[in-house]
């Protein structure tokens, strides 16, 4: 019989996957499985359940937010390649960008019948030094906000609560001093913000416009300059969305292996879980590294792209 490990964090989002667990528990067993359930008890215990166990399961089931996603893209990647099972996800977090760049259901039930019958597709995972992410590594403006906000006012408020709590960095925004190497351009200046990434969503946002492939071994590096001019954050964020980095604003770059170096230590955040303060950081993008069972149509998808390709766009 095929062995099932089901991890989940029942207190991620809004605690609505309760009501549903024993169906979808009853969906993996209709399909075979002989399954093992563990409800994680503490932060990192996904992480250390999947390092241990996963080897030796036919597939691995996680269902969380985007910190639980984490742990387990972290401690899959401690495994041998041969050893990784698929991984299947549940989403049940607040934002839930991953799932949404995937094209995964926020309904767990449709989330766990899509895992049955889903397509295997290689993702591509980002490398942080010794760490790893799922989509996006950030530093500078509101990057604390996820991991500042308490799990019990993501609870009760759902999104609101990131918003909340990102009005109390405005008046504390800094710009950082940073220098960014690929192989093929060297950038640098002073940022307000900057994410490597490889998502179509942003803060529960869909990128509407986008050359972005998941599995083609580059990530998408975005800064945002500071400037003396009056900050209009609701003009960068639409710039972002719609994927327009024209203005003198923005640099724009796309690459396997990124190198950023500050002379001061920078405040990082790992798929909006808490990185570490880093002065050098070496950011390499692992092609297809982890199987994702994700829907058919997912895979499928003809992918668009951007209406004015940029590249290192206002680099000095």
């Amino acid at each position: 019989m095929k062995k099932l490990l089901f991890v989940f964090n029942p207190k991620s989002g809004r605690e609505h996957l309760a009501a549903d667990l024993m169906e979808i528990l009853n969906i993996f067993a209709q399909h075979g499985y002989a399954l093992t359930v563990h409800p994680t008890q503490r932060r990192l215990d996904a992480y250390e359940t999947i390092c241990r166990q996963a080897s030796s399961y036919d597939l691995l089931v996680v269902s969380g937010g985007d910190g639980t996603l984490n742990e387990s893209v972290r401690a899959m990647m401690t495994l041998p390649p041969e050893k990784r099972p698929p991984v299947g996800y549940i989403p049940s977090g607040t934002m839930n960008d991953f799932a949404s760049s995937h094209h995964i259901s926020k309904k767990a039930l449709s989330a766990a019948a899509d895992i049955m019958r889903g397509a295997a597709l290689p993702c591509d995972i980002g490398g942080f030094e010794d760490s790893f992410f799922a989509y996006v590594a950030a530093f500078g403006a509101f990057t604390d906000v996820a991991y500042d906000t308490s799990q019990e006012s993501k609870n009760m408020f759902g999104s609101m609560a990131y918003i909340f709590e990102g009005m109390k960095r405005l008046p504390s925004l800094k710009s950082y001093h940073l220098t960014v190497e690929t192989a093929d351009t060297t950038v640098e200046g002073d940022f307000l913000f900057g994410m490597v990434a490889n998502t179509t969503s942003i803060g529960g946002i869909r990128v509407r416009a986008h050359d972005i492939s998941l599995i083609d071994g580059l990530s998408e590096v975005i800064l945002v300059k500071a400037s003396s001019a009056p900050l209009n954050l609701a003009a960068i964020f639409s710039a972002v969305v719609a994927q327009d980095f024209t203005s003198d604003r923005f640099v724009y770059l796309k690459a396997q292996d990124i190198v950023l170096h500050s002379p001061q230590p920078i405040p990082w955040t790992l798929d909006g879980e808490y990185g570490g303060l880093h002065q050098t950081v070496h950011i390499h993008t692992h092609q297809r590294a982890i199987r994702f069972l994700v829907p058919p149509s997912s895979v499928r998808r003809p992918r668009k792209h951007i209406k004015k390709a940029v590249t290192a766009k206002g680099a000095s």
